[in-house]
């Protein structure tokens, strides 16, 4: 225990059935860390404005967590100076080219947008999140409310049996993206400096938020 400093956890499928309650022996073991002194965070794929800044109170813990990380990483809470930043969001134009390269599938995408779900439909899978997550559904009237702002993510839900063909279709587009950069740089100086940029920065981001999470801890220590 000397040495441990901060522990971070998902919460379906870890710290709790998704679905389900915290246990009565999680919460234990939680309560004993932190009596211990422990840092103990949440990373996500929720937001931590909407949702899991809310965690502690809904499992019924009498403190809060240290750290937050939500939207798979775009997203970080440091509780103890109070700060909240956000890390390589989705350009506009970026979630509304994704949206038009699912749009073969008839899917229903959907994204934490403020304080709701925004959706397409109402389905029964929204249902079942909307109640999971204790967030509100709200249909979009056009599809331009889904790029009206930069946003960490878009999700499409589908049923197991499609996975293999929107793969492949995934697959395909990205095998001709790569000629078309590939192209590009041969071509162009300037879009390889801006390619390589890109690249860079998706390299570091999870580099991102591991300093943001180091800071947490340096302030403690």
């Amino acid at each position: 225990m000397e040495e441990l400093r901060l522990i971070l956890c998902d919460i379906d499928g870890t710290l709790a059935v998704t679905g389900q309650p915290l246990s009565e022996r999680t919460r234990d073991a939680l309560n004993r860390l932190h009596e211990h002194g422990i840092l103990i965070g949440i990373a996500s794929g929720r937001s931590v404005p909407q949702q899991i800044i809310h965690q502690a109170k809904r499992w019924n813990l009498d403190w809060n967590f240290d750290v937050l990380i939500g939207m798979n990483g775009c997203e970080v809470y440091n509780h103890i100076n109070k700060s909240f930043s956000n890390h390589f969001l989705l350009k506009k134009e970026w979630i509304k080219e994704i949206i038009d390269l699912m749009e073969p599938f008839d899917l229903n995408p959907f994204m934490y947008y403020h304080d709701v779900m925004l959706c397409l439909k109402e389905d029964e899978a929204m249902v079942k999140s909307s109640l999971r997550n204790e967030t509100k559904i709200q249909m979009a009237k056009e599809m331009s409310e889904y790029y009206s702002e930069e946003n960490g993510k878009i999700m499409f839900r589908m049923k197991e049996e499609q996975m293999p063909e929107v793969e492949a279709y995934v697959q395909n587009l990205l095998q001709k993206k790569a000629v078309e950069v590939d192209l590009a740089c041969f071509e162009s100086s300037a879009f390889y400096d801006t390619y390589v940029k890109a690249t860079s920065e998706a390299t570091n981001r999870a580099n991102t938020v591991m300093i943001n999470i180091l800071d947490v801890i340096w302030i403690i220590i």
